[in-house]
């Protein structure tokens, strides 16, 4: 299925708002906090850690708002049904095939190692 100009438009919008992010620092910056909190060598105050916490939820609050989470993200395209048949087919047969010989799927299954 053919994308709309308004599916281009957004995409092209969001592809804009990552570089955006990138450029403007925001994701190194919440990675930077993330680093400085777990590293267990650096002592912080309960005050720094309050303030790097507070800091990284705002830019995850901004980039959140700008980039949809990829569970939200759609997700298009087509799917050719006829392979998937042809598929089935194939495994089906496959299977009749095993059974007439007395054996089962699972006898014929790579063992795990």
């Amino acid at each position: 299925m053919a994308e709309s100009v308004k599916q281009k438009n957004r995409t092209m919008r969001q592809d804009n708002l990552r570089e955006a992010l990138v450029a403007g620092g925001h994701i190194q910056h919440v990675v930077d906090i993330s680093e400085k909190l777990r590293n267990l060598e650096n002592t912080l105050e309960s005050a720094d850690i309050q303030r790097l916490t507070a800091s990284a939820n705002i830019k995850l609050k901004l980039i959140d708002k700008y980039l949809p989470s990829l569970k939200q993200s759609e997700i298009s395209g087509t799917v050719n049904h006829a392979h998937t048949h042809e598929g089935l087919q194939d495994a089906n047969s496959r299977i009749a095939d095993l059974l007439e010989q007395g054996t089962t799927p699972t006898d014929t299954a790579p063992k795990p190692h």
